[in-house]
């Protein structure tokens, strides 16, 4: 720095050079009188030419935040720019972002170049008029250290974006917030989409709640355990272990879908068993015009009411299968006619042929000759006519 140059100006020419370095570094422009020094990937160092005047130095200083935070962002844009394993997600929240600081913030620049032109701006209302931006700066550049740091996918960064929604009060945080979550959301609604209303698993990122392990990508990372064991069974219950070829990743669940995990779930199940047995759905014909959206207003509560009618819509479809057919009530009449009176005979039959086998203790039975008794006493009870016997 040329110090003492500086130090031979007046107050007012000061000021004026502070205010466009400053201009400078918000724009990614080393000023000649602010540079900046990078200590690590996650660090700067602003130097500032010690030839200001003291109190202009220390306003300077106290406007510097907002370039650490840009610089933060717009590394964090280019990061997930280049790097597509990040998921949908993560690049719908750098484009969002991306939008911010080349709309919002480069708007707020603009202002503040044209005021210094008409010299009517000091560095005093430069700190003023950049307060309000600075928080939203801020949070935007903790969202983008949090997703970076902790390798944050799919609906973990959209459970991050609610959770600061719930914790922030400044109206226009919350906007800036809600203007996220309503981008974010939108690559991972496609992927609900398919799957409470197709019974599929469009998911080429690994973003989504429901993984298919048929899926090469997606086995090898649940084999790897990269996936915790805790996470894959969290919502997971005893009344789904029939169909274990889909798993819902506790993780990848948004916080504001985790209410209707279990229903979401069952969806994509009950739709792929209707579609295994090659029935063709009506919901398929107008599939084309149905899309879950977010809005910022009531916009979980909206999906949940969306998705309880779908998941009764899935179970209507698989119960109707099972009726119609499978018959199943005549199944479960001809279960209950074998179990109680109508066609009891074959247990008298049954304890006749294997009375020398029942008598023995059940660790010296053997199981294939009591399975022959068994069949022996079907075959000549009134069971053997049961078009469900087998």
């Amino acid at each position: 720095f040329d110090s003492l140059s500086l130090k031979q100006q007046s107050l007012k020419a000061q000021e004026k050079l502070a205010i466009k370095s400053l201009i400078g570094i918000f724009t990614g422009i080393e000023g000649d009188h602010i540079r900046g020094e990078r200590l690590s990937k996650t660090e700067i160092q602003w130097n500032v030419d010690p030839g200001f005047d003291p109190c202009l130095n220390s306003l300077i200083y106290k406007c510097l935040p907002l370039a650490d935070a840009r610089d933060s962002i717009v590394r964090f844009i280019e990061a997930i720019e280049w790097d597509h394993r990040r998921g949908r997600v993560a690049r719908a929240v750098a484009s969002t972002m991306s939008a911010f600081v080349e709309e919002d913030w480069m708007l707020a620049v603009m202002e503040l170049e044209t005021m210094l032109n008409a010299n009517s701006l000091t560095v005093a209302e430069v700190y003023a008029r950049t307060r309000l931006l600075q928080n939203a700066l801020s949070l935007l550049a903790d969202i983008a250290a949090a997703i970076d740091q902790q390798e944050l996918v799919g609906g973990e960064i959209l459970s991050l974006l609610d959770e600061k929604r719930s914790s922030n009060v400044d109206p226009h945080v919350i906007g800036l917030l809600d203007r996220l979550l309503e981008k974010a959301v939108v690559p991972y609604l496609r992927s609900l989409d398919a799957w409470v209303f197709y019974g599929q698993v469009d998911d080429v990122s690994l973003d989504f709640m429901i993984w298919d392990t048929e899926n090469e990508l997606m086995s090898a990372v649940i084999q790897q355990q990269i996936i915790p064991q805790d996470d894959l069974d969290e919502f997971d219950s005893i009344g789904d272990s029939f169909d274990r070829r889909y798993r819902l990743i506790g993780d990848l669940c948004p916080t504001f879908l985790r209410p209707v995990a279990q229903d979401i779930l069952k969806c994509g199940k009950y739709l792929h068993i209707v579609d295994q047995c090659g029935v063709e759905r009506k919901e398929k014909d107008g599939g084309s015009d149905k899309h879950l959206t977010w809005k910022s207003t009531g916009g979980a509560s909206a999906l949940v009411k969306v998705i309880e009618v779908a998941r009764i819509a899935a179970s209507v479809a698989l119960v109707d299968i099972l009726l119609k057919r499978y018959d199943l009530l005549a199944l479960f009449r001809s279960v209950r006619r074998f179990l109680l009176v109508g066609q009891c005979d074959w247990l008298m039959i049954f304890m006749q042929v294997a009375d020398d086998l029942l008598a023995k203790d059940a660790d010296c039975v053997d199981e294939t000759a009591l399975s022959t008794r068994f069949e022996v006493a079907i075959l000549n009870s009134s069971v053997k006519n049961d078009p469900y016997k087998d």
